[in-house]
């Protein structure tokens, strides 16, 4: 088959996506640089995570926080020079838009109302939220490029690989030290995580990232490369291990139901292949702690108890709550048993949300949470957002900025890609390889 050549130049992408028309334009320098600061930063922050001091939190938000204002500005002055205001339009729809305002000001509101009970945790969390909400935004706004969201998912992918090859290797060999180096309260670290709650809830963000690529990067025209040559086939299956490995029993159960979503719409043939990928490194990291948590015969056993002394606290102020942030200082008053330890959060955040700023809150992040459903299963590397909501169920993982960012990186990320539709340029498909020239 023969193409004429006399409407324009083409660009052969890759031979699934066919050709385009014209040679796409390159992805605008701005977004790509938002970008990269962008999750740079956030990869700090979860480098960063297990650091008590304080600076490396204040740090992170500042950063994100002078990105967003600087991405607001831009779309102030385009709103002004352009006339059709084109460059003006905010890359996040209404409902999720309006959810992200409502946590970045309910803490502010709080404070001027005077209803919290300890101010400075308040206004501290307030600025966390405000900063995650940016992370968003920002994502939204330079995600909208197609060639960009997939660099993001490269990047996540890769993070995640890493991360999960580092985490193992310091659960076995670090004694207790973050990165080797930095000394830590407790005796099991993965990485630069403190808790195998957190590692495993890292890797159901990153996870889903890798497998999808894994699929798209298969090449099912060429005989020669098999997927077990496809280095994103063992990204993924390695995560799936390093999650099972890390002992937690809600992020073994949520990994295992992504992959189960992701290889129902995988190919057969890189169903088999990634199950003997999986395998192989299930036998590397190991999985027998895992085994060993799971015939405790109660589980939840503190976690019941704070959780039935958090819903005393959302009775007392079902409303307004109790302020953001304030829950390690409010719940030794509703305690019902010594832990023999600090007890800084509720092990459920949809709880503590609702102690700290009321029923309405919570309300909010089940709206933002509900809005992503639709764009998570739609792309299907966006599955992990989904998983860390119903993770927060019986964890805290919005509770940590270098965690719950990658969370709302994904959110944003995802809005940006509604915009596509307006923005991908026309293609001509082409049916079978040809002959062209």
């Amino acid at each position: 088959m023969r193409v004429s050549l006399d409407s324009g130049p083409f660009k052969r992408v890759r031979l699934s996506t066919g050709w385009s028309i014209r040679t796409p334009t390159p992805v605008p320098r701005a977004e790509r640089l938002v970008a990269i600061g962008l999750f740079a930063s956030t990869l700090f922050a979860t480098c960063a995570i297990g650091a008590g001091n304080p600076i490396f939190r204040w740090s992170y938000c500042i950063c994100v926080l002078l990105i967003a204002l600087g991405i607001v500005l831009s779309i102030a002055w385009n709103s002004i020079a352009s006339r059709d205001n084109h460059g003006a339009r905010v890359p996040v729809r209404a409902v999720p838009l309006a959810a992200l305002g409502a946590l970045a000001a309910w803490g502010f509101a709080q404070l001027a109302a005077s209803a919290t009970d300890y101010a400075y945790a308040t206004r501290v969390r307030s600025v966390e939220l405000t900063a995650l909400a940016a992370v968003a935004f920002g994502f939204a706004w330079c995600a909208h490029d197609q060639r960009l969201r997939r660099k993001i998912q490269e990047w996540l992918a890769v993070s995640g690989s890493m991360l999960s090859v580092v985490g193992v290797l310091a659960y076995f060999t670090a004694q207790g030290k973050i990165f080797w180096i930095f000394a830590s309260p407790y005796p099991d670290i993965w990485g630069p995580f403190l808790s195998r709650n957190d590692f495993a809830m890292f890797l159901e963000l990153a996870f889903p990232a890798a497998f999808v690529l894994g699929i798209e990067r298969a090449d099912p025209w060429s005989s020669e490369r098999t997927p077990l040559r496809n280095p994103y086939l063992w990204m993924a299956a390695w995560m799936y291990a390093a999650g099972l490995a890390s002992a937690s029993r809600a992020g073994a159960a949520l990994l295992t139901a992504e992959a189960v979503v992701l290889l129902w719409h995988a190919p057969r043939r890189w169903r088999l292949y990634f199950g003997a990928a999986a395998l192989a490194s299930i036998a590397v990291a190991g999985a027998g702690t895992l085994l060993g948590r799971l015939q405790l015969t109660d589980p939840f056993a503190f976690r019941r108890d704070i959780a039935a002394s958090t819903i005393e606290m959302i009775a007392e102020r079902p409303l307004r709550g109790f302020g953001l942030g304030t829950f390690p200082q409010i719940y030794p008053s509703y305690a019902r048993f010594d832990a023999g330890a600090v007890v800084n959060h509720a092990h459920n955040d949809w709880l503590e949300w609702c102690a700290e700023g009321g029923i309405p809150f919570a309300l909010v992040w089940l709206t933002l949470a509900i809005s992503t459903i639709p764009g998570a299963f739609r792309s299907k590397w966006g599955l992990g957002v989904i998983a860390v909501f119903l993770h927060a169920l019986v964890d805290f993982p919005f509770a940590k900025p270098g965690l719950a960012a990658w969370a709302f990186a994904l959110i944003g990320t995802l809005e940006g890609g509604r915009n596509e539709k307006s923005m991908r340029p026309r293609t001509l498909t082409m049916q079978g390889e040809g002959e062209h020239s």
